[in-house]
């Protein structure tokens, strides 16, 4: 497995190196181009305004042509090559693709042009120097304007290839490219990286934020009444069960309240249910407005509510049960114009810490209740476990 990350990676640099070499050789033959027809353009344009070109005529006394100033492509490269040389350390010339004149090619160029002359579209290749390792190249140079000063209109075409370029360049040009391309590349790729696990990190920081939400909403609709936002049964019921273990630790008094709206049914049927679920929120509102901090409220049936009162005798209980009964009956519910008088019934017990269980209690409250709707409705009652006992 490691063999083959290695041979990757040299095959990657190999296709970097041959990449850097190609992009410089061929930057050199699209300059040149340019090069060479814009010098042709001048002169015809300077032959058009003119009539003549300031550089006088030929030595044979016939008027100079734009061809007769170019500068042919061997004095473009040459100069090319020394401002080359001198900033980067590469060199660059031109050769014949005559094999008569190729009396100055090295064994790699006369190698390289065999085998452009074989039909390759171009040679790249790198050998040992004394100071390091340097690039070779050989590209073909495509017939220009100028080509026809030196090998005659007649010998060529716009297909044919003029000569060939040739660049030597130092592999420290190509590592340097390298190493920019790959400082680069880090820099982009890390800030890929920061910018995707950026993406992940609001992503699942907003996912976690919304499942807890959704979480905590769920919690709070398992644990809440819809419609008066205060304790459900199931939750009211699990503080009596731990109200009721912390008195009989303590010996604590602890006292419940149940209270229930008069006629609730005849104010659905004649006010309609909007008016009857105003009139819920309406006593749940009361009730928990008129109670102390620490006391417990929850709804435990439609219209019914249990009120916990920890450290509370059943006497202290009644007395704010009587309060709450009278100043509900004397508060009509207003909802759209419509006043919808109300009362509650109450029944008020107090925990037996021997031997009483929380579902023990709530029956005995249950009674009272029953006792104060029997008796005629808005009224509080206290159990008659108690009264026997007073």
């Amino acid at each position: 497995m490691l063999a083959l990350v290695f041979a990757g990676l040299y095959l990657h640099e190999i296709n970097q190196t041959r990449g850097f070499l190609e992009d410089k050789t061929r930057a050199y033959v699209e300059t040149l181009q340019r090069l060479d027809n814009y010098q042709v353009e001048q002169c015809a344009r300077m032959l058009e305004e003119n009539g003549s070109l300031p550089l006088g005529t030929r030595p044979d006394g016939r008027p100079m042509s734009p061809a007769d100033c170019t500068v042919p492509p061997h004095g473009l490269i040459a100069e090319f090559s020394q401002v080359s040389q001198v900033q980067t350390g590469m060199q660059v010339r031109l050769l014949s693709t005559d094999p008569a004149r190729q009396k100055t090619a090295t064994p790699f160029e006369t190698e390289a042009l065999a085998m452009l002359a074989a039909g390759e579209p171009r040679v790249l290749q790198w050998e040992p120097a004394s100071d390091g390792e340097i690039l070779r190249a050989l590209y073909p140079l495509p017939w220009g304007p100028s080509c026809a000063k030196c090998h005659g209109a007649d010998r060529m075409s716009g297909t044919d290839p003029a000569g060939v370029l040739s660049v030597t360049a130092p592999m420290s040009q190509a590592d340097r490219a390298r190493e920019e391309s790959f400082r680069f590349a880090g820099v982009l790729s890390a800030l890929l990286a920061l910018l995707f696990f950026g993406m992940i990190y609001i992503f699942g920081w907003r996912l976690t934020r919304e499942h807890l939400l959704l979480q905590d909403t769920m919690q709070r609709h398992m644990r809440h009444d819809l419609v008066t936002g205060m304790l459900n049964r199931p939750a009211v019921f699990e503080l009596l069960d731990t109200e009721v273990l912390r008195a009989k630790r303590t010996d604590a008094p602890v006292a419940v309240a149940l209270v229930d709206i008069d006629h609730f049914q005849e104010i659905n049927d004649r006010y309609g249910r909007l008016v009857g679920d105003a009139v819920i929120r309406h006593v749940a509102t009361y009730l928990k407005r008129r109670l102390r901090a620490y006391d417990l409220i929850g709804r435990t049936a439609g219209e019914e509510f249990l009120i916990v009162f920890p450290n509370t005798t059943v006497k202290d209980a009644a007395e704010v049960a009587e309060r709450l009964r009278a100043e509900l009956a004397a508060d009509p519910v207003v909802h759209q114009n419509v006043a919808a008088p109300v009362t509650v019934s109450i029944g008020v017990a107090e925990l037996r810490k021997a031997e009483e269980s929380p579902d023990s209690l709530f029956t005995r409250v249950s009674g009272a209740l029953y006792n104060a709707k029997a008796n005629g409705r808005n009224r509080v009652e206290i159990d008659d476990l108690f009264q026997r006992r007073k």
